[in-house]
C-alpha cells in the first residue's frame, strides 16, 4: 500500500453473484482516486478498496456503491 493512499474493507450484505461483484469493484477501479478495488476470495460479502484520500472518500465510496444498487458498510479502516 503506498503512502499517499488508505484501504478499507467493505461489508456488502446482499448476496450478489460474481460477476455483479466483480462488476462493482471494475467500476469502481475507473473512479478517479479510486486504485484498488479487490473481492475477498474467502468472504462474497467483502470487498477491499485502497484510494487516495485526497481524491476519493469513505463517504463517496459508500455513496457510489449505493449509487449502484448495493448497500455497503465500511468494517474497517
Amino acid at each position: 500500500m503506498s503512502v499517499n493512499t488508505k484501504r478499507v474493507s467493505v461489508r456488502i450484505p446482499e448476496t450478489l453473484d460474481h460477476s455483479h461483484r466483480e462488476d462493482l469493484a471494475v467500476r469502481l477501479e475507473h473512479q478517479p482516486g479510486i486504485k484498488l478495488a479487490l473481492l475477498e476470495p474467502d468472504d462474497p460479502h467483502g470487498l477491499t478498496v485502497e484510494y487516495e484520500p485526497e481524491h476519493f472518500s469513505e463517504d463517496t465510496l459508500l455513496d457510489f456503491i449505493t449509487l449502484h444498487g448495493v448497500h455497503a458498510k465500511i468494517v474497517s479502516r
